[in-house]
């Protein structure tokens, strides 16, 4: 897309998007976006009218770093999961919202302590929903072929979305 300087050519730009995951530290509450973005509740946005407005920061540590930038690269196949439950809500997603947060929805963050995971620090990580999940009222449910192959056509999707960015 580029950079943009004016904020009517930066409105016509996101006109048609459907969701928004938004990556600045600008941003925390769905008021913040609005107002950071020269957006209203009632701005012609599908974004908005379906709220569909998501941050990476729905996993934190209490010193508020983002798991996104360890766990995520570490588990694209939850990555991918997750995307797809943002794009199809009705996904059967193992992977949950995990890193993704709905600010629009007000969804909370939440935060990860090492009490919560499981797993020996000592020896490679393991599937973080079977390690950190359990801990936080999840389950640790296994892959399955279902799930794996669901996986790669998610990427075969996330790639396609790629190449046209």
């Amino acid at each position: 897309m580029g950079q943009f300087f004016d904020v009517n050519e930066f409105h016509e730009a996101i006109k048609d998007v459907d969701i928004i995951i938004d990556e600045t530290y600008l941003v925390g509450s769905y008021d913040d976006f609005l107002a950071y973005y020269h957006l209203t509740e009632s701005s012609p946005f599908k974004f908005i009218a379906n709220k569909k407005i998501f941050r990476e920061d729905g996993w934190l540590n209490p010193a508020d770093a983002q798991d996104w930038f360890e766990g995520a690269i570490a588990h694209p196949n939850a990555v991918l999961q997750s995307l797809m439950g943002i794009v199809h809500p009705t996904y059967p997603s193992k992977a949950g919202g995990r890193w993704f947060r709905n600010i629009a929805r007000n969804d909370a963050i939440t935060y990860l302590t090492m009490d919560q995971c499981t797993g020996n620090l000592s020896e490679p990580r393991a599937y973080i929903r079977a390690t950190c999940m359990a801990g936080i009222g999840g389950s640790a449910a296994p892959l399955t072929a279902a799930s794996v192959a669901a996986t790669g056509a998610v990427a075969a999707l996330a790639g396609l979305l790629l190449a046209f960015l």
